[in-house]
């Protein structure tokens, strides 16, 4: 069985949406689970500050001061957050061309690009706020798999260190060069402990 990326699960809850406010109500959630699960794995003891709990653009603000989320993203996660309270408090409340064309110029002006070039001519509000919610996922998933991808180097970098001074492991020394050990190992590593991520 072929496992579906998380970007691609997230792309078919957004096509599959019946309504907006499913569409917003569902992107926002999963964003906000996602942001929790990587405050998980950079805080050392976000349990014990209860992270779910936490308001959403403050676990934005945790994130981006982390390093975790880069800083010029905040407005896109400000807006997605506006866009979920506006549909939360009214339920029936429409993305209009206006609501449109804010949001496209928010995704259109940051400092490095979120959005392809084509983009520039999307009209269709849905689309839009499609966008929208598609690139606040993905920049928290691929911020996510960066950290798990740092701590898990220097996991094995410190493992590999701690093993040629002791002497141990001679013969796999002898065998591989370093960078081969180091990347075969962080390989099964990353394998056991985030297999979502797809590494090298």
């Amino acid at each position: 069985m072929v496992a579906v990326s998380r970007e691609s699960q997230f792309e078919g809850l957004l096509k599959d949406a019946p309504d907006l406010l499913s569409l917003v109500v569902k992107a926002h959630y999963s964003i906000d689970q996602l942001l929790n699960i990587a405050l998980l794995e950079a805080l050392p003891k976000a349990d014990a500050i209860e992270i779910e709990r936490v308001a959403f653009l403050l676990k934005v603000d945790f994130a981006t001061g982390l390093g975790i989320l880069r800083r010029d993203l905040r407005p896109v996660f400000n807006l997605i957050n506006t866009i979920r309270n506006r549909f939360a408090h009214n339920p029936y409340t429409e993305f209009s061309v206006k609501d449109g064309l804010d949001a496209k110029n928010v995704l259109l002006s940051r400092s490095a690009p979120v959005v392809p070039d084509e983009f520039k001519d999307e009209q269709e509000p849905r689309e839009v706020l499609e966008t929208l919610f598609a690139v606040g996922f993905v920049n928290i998933v691929v911020a996510h798999e960066r950290l798990c991808i740092r701590k898990a180097e220097s996991h094995v970098a410190n493992q590999m260190a701690v093993e040629t001074l002791s002497g141990a492991r001679a013969s796999e020394r002898r065998e591989l060069s370093t960078q081969e050990r180091f990347e075969r190992r962080l390989k099964l590593y990353l394998e056991e402990r985030h297999p979502e991520i797809k590494h090298g």
